[in-house]
């Protein structure tokens, strides 16, 4: 009972900071959403495309090198994802 009350607390403790970590992500990648809508107007105005695959490949081989414990599969997934998201701002927003 008393080892059940211990794992419990040690969970609730182990979650909070990975709340507080979760917090953050989203306040960066909205960071990066305001940056990535600067880039989107700035593209519109010299009438460029949205898409620069090069420069996506660049980044995801930067995050790759940078991960500490997530697999390179999987850290491209991920900013595939961040980047079409950013795409979409974009491409949507003025």
């Amino acid at each position: 009972m008393k080892e059940k009350k211990l794992f419990e607390k040690e969970l609730v403790v182990i979650r909070n900071k990975i709340d507080k970590i979760d917090d953050g992500i989203i306040n960066l990648l909205n960071k990066r959403g305001i940056l990535a809508q600067k880039i989107g107007n700035l593209k519109k105005k010299e009438n460029k495309d949205i898409q620069y695959p090069q420069r996506e490949k660049e980044v995801i081989k930067r995050m790759t090198k940078k991960s500490e414990i997530l697999s390179p599969m999987n850290i491209e997934k991920i900013w595939k994802e961040i980047m079409k998201a950013c795409r979409l701002i974009q491409g949507l927003k003025d």
